[in-house]
Protein backbone atom coordinates (compact mmCIF):
# COMPACT_ATOMS: atom_id res chain seq x y z
CA UNK A 1 0.00 0.00 0.00
CA UNK A 2 2.66 2.62 0.64
CA UNK A 3 4.50 2.17 -2.89
CA UNK A 4 1.29 2.37 -4.07
CA UNK A 5 0.38 5.85 -2.36
CA UNK A 6 4.24 6.90 -3.05
CA UNK A 7 3.97 6.05 -7.25
CA UNK A 8 1.32 8.90 -6.91
CA UNK A 9 2.91 11.15 -4.75
CA UNK A 10 0.35 10.40 -1.88
CA UNK A 11 1.79 11.13 1.46
CA UNK A 12 1.46 8.01 3.49
CA UNK A 13 1.22 10.17 6.49
CA UNK A 14 -2.04 11.43 4.67
CA UNK A 15 -3.46 7.46 5.16
CA UNK A 16 -2.11 7.19 8.43
CA UNK A 17 -3.57 10.56 9.75
CA UNK A 18 -7.04 9.21 8.39
CA UNK A 19 -6.80 6.03 10.00
CA UNK A 20 -5.81 7.94 13.57
CA UNK A 21 -9.34 10.11 13.02
CA UNK A 22 -11.62 7.18 11.96
CA UNK A 23 -9.92 5.92 15.36
CA UNK A 24 -10.61 8.42 17.63
CA UNK A 25 -14.54 8.80 15.80
CA UNK A 26 -15.15 4.68 16.54
CA UNK A 27 -13.90 5.43 20.07
CA UNK A 28 -16.75 8.18 20.48
CA UNK A 29 -19.67 6.64 18.67
CA UNK A 30 -19.59 2.59 19.12
CA UNK A 31 -19.65 0.41 22.29
CA UNK A 32 -16.75 -1.22 23.81
CA UNK A 33 -16.86 -4.19 22.20
CA UNK A 34 -17.11 -2.98 18.54
CA UNK A 35 -14.49 -0.63 19.49
CA UNK A 36 -12.26 -2.98 20.45
CA UNK A 37 -13.13 -4.94 17.37
CA UNK A 38 -12.27 -2.44 15.00
CA UNK A 39 -9.77 -1.37 16.31
CA UNK A 40 -7.51 -4.08 15.79
CA UNK A 41 -7.59 -3.70 11.98
CA UNK A 42 -6.95 -0.20 12.66
CA UNK A 43 -4.01 -0.74 14.44
CA UNK A 44 -2.85 -3.26 11.93
CA UNK A 45 -3.60 -1.09 9.17
CA UNK A 46 -1.41 1.89 10.60
CA UNK A 47 1.52 -0.62 11.16
CA UNK A 48 1.24 -1.74 7.40
CA UNK A 49 1.84 1.33 6.39
CA UNK A 50 4.38 1.83 8.45
CA UNK A 51 6.47 -1.00 7.12
CA UNK A 52 9.39 -1.02 4.28
CA UNK A 53 7.87 -1.93 0.99
CA UNK A 54 9.69 -4.26 -1.77
CA UNK A 55 10.61 -1.84 -4.57
CA UNK A 56 9.12 -2.76 -7.64
CA UNK A 57 11.72 -1.13 -10.35
CA UNK A 58 12.34 -4.29 -12.19
CA UNK A 59 10.49 -5.70 -14.73
CA UNK A 60 8.27 -9.00 -14.25
CA UNK A 61 9.76 -10.21 -17.60
CA UNK A 62 13.28 -11.69 -16.49
CA UNK A 63 16.42 -12.49 -18.17
CA UNK A 64 15.79 -16.45 -17.26
CA UNK A 65 12.46 -16.59 -19.15
CA UNK A 66 12.91 -18.89 -21.93
CA UNK A 67 11.03 -16.66 -23.79
CA UNK A 68 11.67 -13.17 -22.46
CA UNK A 69 12.06 -11.37 -25.90
CA UNK A 70 8.54 -12.73 -27.34
CA UNK A 71 6.68 -11.59 -23.42
CA UNK A 72 8.16 -8.15 -24.09
CA UNK A 73 7.02 -7.95 -27.66
CA UNK A 74 3.70 -9.31 -27.10
CA UNK A 75 3.60 -6.74 -23.38
CA UNK A 76 4.42 -4.12 -26.48
CA UNK A 77 1.50 -4.68 -28.73
CA UNK A 78 -1.26 -4.75 -25.58
CA UNK A 79 -0.01 -1.35 -24.63
CA UNK A 80 0.10 0.31 -27.92
CA UNK A 81 -3.52 -0.91 -27.92
CA UNK A 82 -2.71 -3.78 -30.77
CA UNK A 83 -4.53 -6.52 -30.07
CA UNK A 84 -4.90 -8.26 -33.31
CA UNK A 85 -1.46 -7.87 -33.73
CA UNK A 86 -0.78 -8.98 -30.45
CA UNK A 87 -3.23 -12.09 -31.46
CA UNK A 88 -1.21 -12.95 -35.09
CA UNK A 89 2.15 -12.84 -33.01
CA UNK A 90 0.79 -15.48 -30.83
CA UNK A 91 -0.44 -17.35 -33.91
CA UNK A 92 2.27 -17.49 -35.70
CA UNK A 93 4.18 -18.32 -32.70
CA UNK A 94 2.21 -21.52 -32.19
CA UNK A 95 2.18 -22.08 -35.95
CA UNK A 96 6.24 -22.52 -35.40
CA UNK A 97 5.63 -25.00 -32.77
CA UNK A 98 5.84 -22.77 -29.78
CA UNK A 99 3.52 -25.25 -27.53
CA UNK A 100 0.27 -23.97 -25.78
CA UNK A 101 1.90 -24.60 -22.12
CA UNK A 102 4.63 -21.88 -22.88
CA UNK A 103 3.09 -19.47 -24.53
CA UNK A 104 0.26 -19.72 -21.55
CA UNK A 105 3.07 -20.03 -18.79
CA UNK A 106 6.21 -17.24 -20.50
CA UNK A 107 3.85 -14.82 -22.29
CA UNK A 108 0.52 -14.59 -21.21
CA UNK A 109 1.66 -14.95 -17.56
CA UNK A 110 4.85 -12.97 -17.71
CA UNK A 111 2.78 -10.13 -19.80
CA UNK A 112 0.07 -9.92 -17.08
CA UNK A 113 2.50 -9.48 -13.84
CA UNK A 114 4.31 -7.27 -15.99
CA UNK A 115 0.82 -5.17 -16.74
CA UNK A 116 0.39 -5.36 -12.93
CA UNK A 117 3.46 -4.09 -12.10
CA UNK A 118 3.39 -1.16 -14.09
CA UNK A 119 -0.09 -0.26 -13.11
CA UNK A 120 1.27 -0.16 -9.13
CA UNK A 121 4.19 1.81 -10.43
CA UNK A 122 1.82 4.33 -11.70
CA UNK A 123 3.29 4.07 -15.36
CA UNK A 124 0.30 2.76 -17.34
CA UNK A 125 -3.74 3.63 -16.52
CA UNK A 126 -6.58 1.51 -15.49
CA UNK A 127 -7.57 1.97 -18.84
CA UNK A 128 -4.23 0.24 -20.58
CA UNK A 129 -4.36 -2.54 -17.93
CA UNK A 130 -8.17 -3.16 -18.51
CA UNK A 131 -7.68 -3.39 -21.71
CA UNK A 132 -4.51 -5.16 -22.05
CA UNK A 133 -6.12 -7.62 -19.52
CA UNK A 134 -9.64 -8.06 -21.67
CA UNK A 135 -7.34 -8.53 -24.86
CA UNK A 136 -5.00 -11.58 -23.58
CA UNK A 137 -8.57 -12.90 -22.30
CA UNK A 138 -10.25 -12.77 -25.53
CA UNK A 139 -7.03 -14.05 -27.91
CA UNK A 140 -7.05 -17.15 -25.12
CA UNK A 141 -10.52 -18.20 -26.17
CA UNK A 142 -9.36 -18.01 -29.49
CA UNK A 143 -6.60 -20.87 -29.38
CA UNK A 144 -9.25 -23.04 -27.39
CA UNK A 145 -8.24 -25.66 -30.28
CA UNK A 146 -5.14 -25.76 -29.05
CA UNK A 147 -5.96 -26.56 -25.34
CA UNK A 148 -8.40 -29.03 -26.01
CA UNK A 149 -7.76 -32.49 -24.93
CA UNK A 150 -9.84 -35.19 -26.24
CA UNK A 151 -8.43 -38.30 -23.97
CA UNK A 152 -10.61 -37.18 -20.95
CA UNK A 153 -9.47 -39.02 -17.33
CA UNK A 154 -12.83 -38.89 -16.07
CA UNK A 155 -12.29 -36.16 -13.72
CA UNK A 156 -13.85 -32.70 -13.34
CA UNK A 157 -13.02 -29.39 -12.13
CA UNK A 158 -15.29 -26.24 -11.63
CA UNK A 159 -13.45 -23.09 -11.07
CA UNK A 160 -14.80 -19.41 -10.41
CA UNK A 161 -13.91 -16.35 -8.44
CA UNK A 162 -15.67 -15.61 -5.38
CA UNK A 163 -18.40 -13.59 -5.44
CA UNK A 164 -17.35 -9.36 -5.84
CA UNK A 165 -14.36 -10.73 -7.16
CA UNK A 166 -13.92 -9.73 -10.97
CA UNK A 167 -10.42 -10.55 -11.76
CA UNK A 168 -10.77 -13.55 -13.78
CA UNK A 169 -7.94 -14.05 -16.56
CA UNK A 170 -5.97 -15.55 -13.69
CA UNK A 171 -8.31 -18.47 -13.16
CA UNK A 172 -9.08 -18.99 -16.38
CA UNK A 173 -5.90 -19.62 -17.11
CA UNK A 174 -5.72 -22.36 -13.86
CA UNK A 175 -9.19 -23.83 -15.62
CA UNK A 176 -7.20 -24.02 -19.19
CA UNK A 177 -4.19 -25.92 -17.80
CA UNK A 178 -6.85 -28.28 -16.32
CA UNK A 179 -8.50 -28.91 -19.49
CA UNK A 180 -4.92 -29.50 -21.21
CA UNK A 181 -4.30 -32.83 -18.85
CA UNK A 182 -7.79 -33.73 -20.25
CA UNK A 183 -9.86 -32.93 -17.44
CA UNK A 184 -13.93 -31.83 -18.00
CA UNK A 185 -13.76 -28.45 -16.97
CA UNK A 186 -16.95 -26.37 -15.97
CA UNK A 187 -16.02 -22.70 -15.75
CA UNK A 188 -17.78 -20.55 -14.04
CA UNK A 189 -16.45 -17.03 -14.88
CA UNK A 190 -16.22 -13.99 -12.33
CA UNK A 191 -18.10 -12.68 -9.83
CA UNK A 192 -20.18 -15.75 -8.89
CA UNK A 193 -22.64 -15.90 -6.07
CA UNK A 194 -21.87 -18.81 -3.32
CA UNK A 195 -25.31 -20.84 -3.78
CA UNK A 196 -25.15 -20.82 -7.09
CA UNK A 197 -21.52 -22.36 -7.54
CA UNK A 198 -22.97 -24.64 -4.56
CA UNK A 199 -25.63 -25.80 -7.02
CA UNK A 200 -23.35 -26.16 -9.77
CA UNK A 201 -21.09 -28.37 -7.93
CA UNK A 202 -23.82 -30.63 -7.22
CA UNK A 203 -25.39 -30.45 -10.84
CA UNK A 204 -22.06 -31.22 -12.21
CA UNK A 205 -20.65 -33.61 -9.82
CA UNK A 206 -17.09 -31.49 -9.24
CA UNK A 207 -14.01 -33.68 -8.65
CA UNK A 208 -12.30 -30.53 -7.28
CA UNK A 209 -13.18 -26.88 -7.20
CA UNK A 210 -10.42 -24.03 -7.99
CA UNK A 211 -11.46 -20.42 -6.60
CA UNK A 212 -9.34 -17.26 -7.10
CA UNK A 213 -9.38 -14.33 -4.84
CA UNK A 214 -7.37 -11.60 -5.56
CA UNK A 215 -7.60 -8.90 -3.18
CA UNK A 216 -7.60 -9.45 0.52
CA UNK A 217 -11.40 -8.42 0.84
CA UNK A 218 -12.78 -11.33 -0.60
CA UNK A 219 -11.10 -13.67 1.91
CA UNK A 220 -13.58 -13.41 3.99
CA UNK A 221 -16.41 -14.57 0.95
CA UNK A 222 -14.32 -17.37 0.30
CA UNK A 223 -14.18 -18.13 4.19
CA UNK A 224 -18.06 -18.34 4.02
CA UNK A 225 -18.38 -20.32 0.84
CA UNK A 226 -15.69 -23.05 1.79
CA UNK A 227 -17.53 -22.94 5.39
CA UNK A 228 -21.07 -23.66 3.46
CA UNK A 229 -19.37 -26.57 1.60
CA UNK A 230 -17.75 -28.36 4.45
CA UNK A 231 -21.71 -28.07 6.08
CA UNK A 232 -23.34 -29.74 3.27
CA UNK A 233 -23.45 -33.32 3.33
CA UNK A 234 -23.26 -33.74 -0.54
CA UNK A 235 -20.39 -32.10 -0.79
CA UNK A 236 -18.58 -32.00 2.35
CA UNK A 237 -15.69 -33.94 1.45
CA UNK A 238 -14.96 -31.73 -1.98
CA UNK A 239 -11.26 -30.77 -2.20
CA UNK A 240 -10.77 -27.07 -2.71
CA UNK A 241 -7.59 -25.22 -4.07
CA UNK A 242 -7.37 -21.79 -3.63
CA UNK A 243 -5.09 -19.16 -5.22
CA UNK A 244 -4.52 -15.42 -6.05
CA UNK A 245 -2.56 -12.90 -4.22
CA UNK A 246 -3.27 -12.72 -1.12
CA UNK A 247 -2.19 -16.61 -0.49
CA UNK A 248 1.56 -15.01 -2.01
CA UNK A 249 1.51 -13.07 1.34
CA UNK A 250 0.37 -15.08 3.94
CA UNK A 251 1.95 -19.03 3.68
CA UNK A 252 -0.92 -20.43 5.55
CA UNK A 253 -4.14 -18.56 4.73
CA UNK A 254 -5.41 -21.27 2.89
CA UNK A 255 -5.45 -23.35 5.74
CA UNK A 256 -6.86 -20.68 7.79
CA UNK A 257 -9.73 -20.49 5.47
CA UNK A 258 -10.58 -24.59 5.41
CA UNK A 259 -9.12 -25.12 2.08
CA UNK A 260 -7.45 -27.76 1.28
CA UNK A 261 -4.23 -26.46 -0.62
CA UNK A 262 -3.14 -22.97 -2.45
CA UNK A 263 -1.22 -23.09 -6.12
CA UNK A 264 0.64 -20.28 -7.43
CA UNK A 265 1.31 -21.46 -11.12
CA UNK A 266 -1.14 -23.35 -13.56
CA UNK A 267 1.46 -26.02 -12.81
CA UNK A 268 1.62 -25.96 -9.20
CA UNK A 269 -2.04 -26.51 -9.01
CA UNK A 270 -2.21 -29.73 -11.95
CA UNK A 271 0.25 -31.07 -9.40
CA UNK A 272 -1.83 -30.36 -6.29
CA UNK A 273 -4.58 -31.55 -8.08
CA UNK A 274 -3.07 -35.08 -8.38
CA UNK A 275 -1.84 -35.37 -4.81
CA UNK A 276 -5.42 -34.50 -3.31
CA UNK A 277 -7.00 -36.97 -5.63
CA UNK A 278 -4.88 -39.45 -7.29
CA UNK A 279 -3.75 -39.41 -10.97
Amino acid sequence: MEGLLQFRNIPVRDLSRNLQYLREACSEELGEKQRGQIDTYIEEGIKTLDKEVEPLSHSCITADNPFESKAQTYLEWLLDGEKEKAASFIQNLLKEGVSIRDVYQHIFTSAQKEIGRLWYVNKISVGQEHFATAATRQIMGQFYSYIYNPDKIGRRLISSTVSSDLHEVGIQMITDYFEMEGWDTYYLGANMPAGDLIEAIKDQKADLLALSMTIPYHISEGKELIKAIRTDDEIATLPVIVGGYPFGIISDLWQKIGADGTARTAEDAISLAKRLIGN
